[in-house]
């Protein structure tokens, strides 16, 4: 499966990211497992953030804990997350390549 982006490689003019970006970078630490700080600094979190993070895609159903090796992994749920945000990636992507050859045709 195709690498994810995380936060901490993203250009310095890139605006903030949402939660859909912000999960989808989570889940991707996490998909072998992590512990909270692998997963902080992976997906470029301050602690507050991960731990309301962390709670909502527990929540969800995308994150289980493992309190024996106190890692958090990313379920078959978040898998399917993954993939669903990869085809918006690119779909967006795709989008954003036909805007700029349309804007092409209108300048001079």
């Amino acid at each position: 499966m195709e690498h994810f982006a995380s936060g901490a490689s993203a250009s310095a003019s890139r605006k903030n990211r949402n939660r859909v970006e912000i999960g989808a970078s989570i889940l991707q630490v996490a998909r072998e497992g992590a512990r909270k700080t692998r997963i902080m600094y992976g997906a470029n979190l301050s602690y507050g953030q991960l731990d309301r993070y962390l709670q909502l895609l527990m929540t969800r159903g995308l994150l289980v804990h493992d309190g024996l090796e106190a890692a958090y992994r990313t379920t078959d749920k978040g898998i399917v997350y993954l993939r669903q945000y990869s085809d918006y990636q690119t779909s967006k992507t795709l989008s954003d390549q036909k805007r700029s050859q349309l804007k092409s045709f209108l300048e001079t």
